[in-house]
């Protein structure tokens, strides 16, 4: 179930870069298919909250077993989410 929910969510976007969000354990990697970005998040290191610089909206995002979370909404600062060692996709 994850591979698929990785390979449909991410299906036609290239790796762009990986955003610094504090630790060389935090991993959020964007993804980018014309002027759309779709982003993946996780932590190899313990549960914590991080800042992602991202635009000011709603994201769509889902649990890598392709369950739904609920609307993400970033502000000017950025947006707000958990890592864990399961990792979230939202775009």
């Amino acid at each position: 179930m994850a591979a698929k929910t990785l390979t449909t969510f991410f299906s036609g976007y290239r790796f762009e870069k990986r955003l610094n969000v504090g630790g060389d354990e935090d991993y959020v990697l964007a993804f980018r298919k014309g002027d759309e970005l779709r982003f993946a998040a996780w932590t190899t290191g313990r549960a914590h909250n991080v800042l992602v610089p991202v635009s000011a909206r709603w994201y769509v995002g889902i649990r890598h077993t392709g369950q739904d979370l609920a609307k993400l909404s970033g502000d000017q600062r950025g947006l707000a989410i958990t890592l864990t060692n399961a990792p979230i996709y939202f775009g």
